[in-house]
């Protein structure tokens, strides 16, 4: 029966009797939950502890792994230079009648037997990786096979798949964890030259270490030494090995294999008879020497302009510090560091300059890469350990030598990501990472060490300054802070400046301090404020004095202060209560924000900005002249004057600029609005450049020298349709496009360079053309696609061309493709390869890789084992290379640092 309307029905329920617990019973319970509690703090400061000392161990053996693998590697080189040796012996016996005695690696073989051939080679890098025994089948001269230990073979192989691992390398002493990503390869027993005995030109081991960096072209020897255990986990993560390159003898192809293709056939010019593509190459007699850098990192660091005492101007680019002599027109280089520069400060007494790194973790600058020249000196030897080195860490160096003098967390993990800021004071220096922690570091005795560190901040901590006249005072600022720090016997004691009403600046943009010892803030909401250092209170305050923010505050010689902001305006103050003296004047309309002002010995301002431009002038004159002007957005576009001594670049910034070779110089810009990707100079006049845009498939022709347009079309509608690779054939009847969504497009060019007519349309790309060449005739077209795809196309018709016969011999007017016959098999062994180049004396190829390496090959580099010099310097991504000057110099752009470099090319590894 239901309930009745506006009830609820009852529900009985039946409790059981409850025994409430005897006193006797709940003491009981709370001395059992006290002991449990006892035992679980017991237990979780034994699991502390544990991790402690695990921890401990963990750092222990990567040293000890280190020591192992330096040991391994030399004792390997030793051996090496003993059968260089025992060979002249054996030749010089050999002339005399007398019969040759057997190698160094023929002895350790006969006294170690076979049983140590079956041994596993292993290696552990924080883990354990191993490969199963492989026993070497390394032709004998009597004939015999040998049962040698692989790491001892004559004739070692070396795989070309690489892999990254991710290793941890201990913790911080803030106690975070570090890891490290490396690159790693695996080596395979090689096939002796088919056109030598397998003794005579067998490749042989050389020095390498763990801790091997390619810091310079002279540093870094090959891994051959190691055998497999530094490669046997190559393939971890992959599904198969990579094959080695193949030739076809019946067809003469070159066949190598990239990234996950079934093999890519190359046709060989029909005068190569035979091909192998496992052979040692020697690394060409060159080097690489930076000669001039077209760059300045002005956009996101601070501080990062100095005067010297030499009159130099001191700014960062990459890895680069740059000592410019302005007068003179010459350039000094200081090229330790291993990854981007940061921050860098001057001391006030000396001639010492620190410098901060961010850390790195790119395979392409591991020592794991078996083709670099090797190590011939101990000197050199402790350079690459030391600049193989990927945590953030400060080099302290001299200016006037370029010789470094200590250095701070190279081997210890002080710091984490990078150093966003440095000042000296006396023997101190005070250093902030990126983590918003500072450290003191005393410097005195030459060898760096640690007085304090405290975290100073939640957010961001754009810079620290001692005072300039009150050393134990120490001011940082940023982001919802704004501290000034006194140091003492007992440490450190942060006093938090506060601004007083309703009208907080959200931050501290910048500092100085006057010689009355005041100290000058600028902050975000444009105003400028003078504080008392002993009170912590506010003097006097001048708001609104450049809206956007003030970027950049400099206490000048006669007193006064000087000051920079977003408006791009100077204004000059006093110090006592920050009256306006001169200004607001304008440096420039095209040179972008002020970020830093310093001044040198003669009384000039030098003003950096975010706009990467470097300008000097005085306030009296209210003159100021450009002496850096370079890109600020990532740089592509590179092209060569038909000359050889002049080349133009773009960038995403819509510069054209057209530099000097000889003068190092700017001589001629043009704008590209919306942004350029690519570039290429008519071989009919050098002032006309076709320009390829970032967005819509917008590409037009440009007079650089009246900087105006003669021809634009856009190819897609899409915005995000990108002109990939732009190019005049060389005779200037054709122009050839490729984009983004996958099109090639052949365009004919009328006599005068001004009507530009669409006549093929190429629509069947598997994907984006990335690089294209013309043959020296104008009648041929080689692309490169992003999934590493050859391809050759007929100019008059537009169709494929399938036929190797067809292409075999062409002779081509540029070397722009990495994958091509010369140079295929640097692309199968570094897949990192951005950008390549041969010289026009087709003596050199040049590569750039991912990690922001610039490498040089003999030509043609057609085995995966050719070595190679390398030289630093770009942030990662070095976007594009060039020969200019028939070969003689080389320049590379970068897309990170947006900075163009131009290298000498110096013979006989001088």
């Amino acid at each position: 029966m239901s309930a009745p309307y506006g009830r609820r029905p009852v529900h009985c329920a039946v409790f059981e009797p409850f025994d409430f617990p005897t006193p006797s019973s709940v003491t009981r319970s709370l001395v059992q939950d006290r002991h449990v509690a006892s035992w679980n703090e017991m237990i979780g400061v034994e699991n502390a502890s544990l991790r402690e000392r695990v921890a401990e161990l963990e750092r222990k053996v990567h040293h000890y792994e280190d020591e192992m693998v330096l040991m391994r590697s030399t004792t390997a080189d030793v051996l090496r230079r003993m059968t260089q040796m025992e060979a002249t012996i054996a030749s010089l016996r050999g002339s005399r009648g007398m019969s040759p005695s057997n190698s160094v690696f023929d002895r350790l073989a006969n006294a170690n037997g076979t049983s140590r051939a079956t041994r596993s080679s292993s290696i552990s890098n924080r883990g354990q990786f191993s490969t199963p025994p492989s026993p070497a089948r390394t032709p004998q001269e009597n004939g015999a096979t040998s049962t040698l230990p692989r790491k001892y073979q004559k004739n070692p192989r070396l795989s070309n798949g690489t892999s990254t691992l991710n290793i941890p390398t201990g913790r911080s002493p803030r106690g975070s964890p570090l890891r490290k990503s490396m690159s790693t390869l695996d080596v395979k027993r090689q096939t002796p030259d088919a056109n030598n005995n397998a003794g005579a030109n067998a490749a042989t081991p050389s020095v390498m270490s763990k801790s091997f960096s390619s810091k310079s072209s002279n540093r870094l020897g090959s891994l051959r030494s190691l055998g497999p255990s530094m490669r046997s986990v190559t393939n971890i993560g992959s599904h198969q090995p990579m094959k080695d390159p193949q030739f076809n003898e019946d067809e003469r192809e070159l066949r190598v294999f990239v990234g996950n293709s079934r093999g890519i056939s190359i046709p060989a010019p029909s005068d190569v008879v035979e091909v192998n593509p496992l052979r040692e190459i020697a690394e060409p007699d060159y080097r690489l020497k930076l000669e001039w850098v077209h760059g300045y990192h002005g956009k996101r660091s601070r501080n990062n302009l100095h005067i010297l005492n030499t009159g130099e101007v001191c700014y960062f680019v990459g890895s680069i510090v740059v000592l410019e002599n302005v007068a003179e027109k010459k350039q000094r280089h200081y090229t330790e560091h291993t990854c981007d520069i940061t921050s860098i400060a001057v001391h006030s007494n000396g001639f010492l300059v620190a410098s901060g790194q961010s850390s790195r973790h790119l395979q392409g600058r591991n020592i794991l890469s078996p083709h670099r020249k090797p190590i011939s000196s101990e000197r050199e030897l402790d350079a690459a350990l030391e600049s193989e080195q990927t945590q953030a860490h400060i080099r302290i160096w001299d200016y006037a030598t370029l010789k470094t003098k200590m250095t701070i967390g190279v081997y210890d993990n002080s710091f984490e990501r990078s150093i966003v800021s440095l000042s000296f004071s006396g023997h101190q220096l005070v250093a902030v990472d990126e983590k918003h922690f500072l450290s003191f570091w005393d410097i005195s005795s030459g060898n760096p060490k640690r007085t304090t560190m405290k975290k100073v901040a939640n957010e961001s901590v754009f810079s620290a300054q001692f005072h300039s006249s009150l050393t134990n005072i120490l001011v940082s600022h940023g982001k919802s802070h704004f501290n000034f720090i006194t140091t003492n016997a007992n440490g450190l004691n942060v006093n938090e400046v506060k601004f007083e009403g309703r009208d907080k600046p959200k931050c501290i943009l910048s500092v100085a301090f006057t010689d009355q010892g005041a100290i000058v803030a600028g902050d975000s909401s444009g105003g400028i404020s003078l504080w008392d250092p002993k009170t912590f209170k506010m003097v006097s305050r001048a708001p609104d004095v450049h809206p956007g923010g003030v970027f950049a505050l400099l206490t000048l010689r006669n007193g006064h202060i000087l000051s920079g902001g977003k408006d791009q305006r100077l204004s000059e103050w006093t110090a006592q209560d920050l009256v306006r003296i001169h200004g607001p004047l304008v440096v420039a309309d095209d040179c972008g924000t002020i970020r830093t002002l310093a001044q040198g010995p003669d009384g000039m301002i030098y003003v950096g900005t975010m706009t990467n431009s470097i300008l000097v002038g005085d306030m009296r004159s209210a003159q100021f002249r450009c002496i850096v002007r370079t890109h600020h957005e990532p740089v592509c576009g590179l092209a060569v004057h038909s000359n050889g001594s002049s080349f133009t670049t773009c960038s995403n910034d819509g510069n054209i600029f057209m530099w000097d070779v000889a003068s190092m110089s700017l001589i001629r810009e043009a704008m590209f609005l919306g942004g350029a990707h690519c570039i290429s100079i008519c071989p009919a006049n050098d002032a006309i450049v076709a320009v390829g845009g970032i967005s819509g498939g917008t590409w037009r022709v440009v007079d650089s020298v009246e900087n105006s347009i003669i021809f634009a079309s856009n190819e897609s509608e899409s915005q995000e349709s990108v002109v990939s690779a732009i190019r005049f054939s060389p005779d200037s009847k054709f122009l050839v496009i490729a984009t983004s969504d996958k099109r090639l497009i052949f365009l004919s060019v009328s006599s005068n360079l001004k009507r530009y007519a669409k006549i093929h349309d190429c629509q069947g790309i598997s994907s984006p053309v990335f690089a294209v060449d013309w043959s020296s005739d104008s009648k041929i077209v080689r692309i490169n696609t992003r999934n590493n795809e050859l391809a050759f196309y007929c100019a008059s018709s537009g169709k494929l061309l399938d036929e190797p016969d067809r292409v075999r011999d062409a002779e081509w007017a540029s070397t722009t493709c990495p994958l091509r016959y010369e140079t295929a098999c640097i692309v199968q062994t570094e897949p990192g390869v951005i950008a390549a180049s041969g010289s026009q004396n087709g003596v050199l190829n040049a590569i750039t890789v991912d990690s922001g390496a610039v490498r040089l090959y003999s030509n043609p580099t057609t085995s995966i084992n050719a070595r190679y010099v390398e030289a630093f310097g770009h942030s990662a991504n070095a976007s594009n290379v060039a020969f200019v000057q028939s070969g003689s110099r080389l320049i590379t752009v970068g897309s990170e640092d947006a900075a163009v470099f131009q290298w000498r090319i110096e013979g006989n590894r001088i």
